[in-house]
């Protein structure tokens, strides 16, 4: 005989993604699909544009979601777009403008 397959595990990866998808299936997760779709579509073709604008807009994500100085940590919640003016944001401006054209 051979013995029965364990259970797979349930891992945080694997919770948030059962999540994820319960969270795309309603009507409320099609219209997140379909703008998450447009901006992946934006960034690709401002990517295909310009290729230097790719690690402008990673050194955005990133500045938006890292500890602040002050040792506050908020994590990506758009707040850069208040901090430009700060002197470890600077050069933000350009990949800043990109990303708020791409708001509906």
């Amino acid at each position: 005989l051979t013995p029965a397959p364990k259970p797979a595990a349930v891992t945080r990866r694997t919770a948030v993604a059962g999540a994820t998808v319960l969270a795309f299936a309603s009507p409320a997760g099609a219209r997140r699909r379909n703008a998450a779709e447009q901006l992946r579509q934006a960034v690709f073709g401002a990517v295909a544009d310009d290729p230097t604008v790719a690690g402008a807009l990673l050194r955005l994500a990133f500045h938006d979601a890292v500890r602040r100085a002050d040792g506050q940590t908020r994590g990506a919640d758009g707040s850069i777009q208040y901090e430009i003016p700060d002197a470890e944001n600077v050069r933000l401006g350009r990949p800043l403008a990109l990303v708020m054209a791409m708001k509906p």
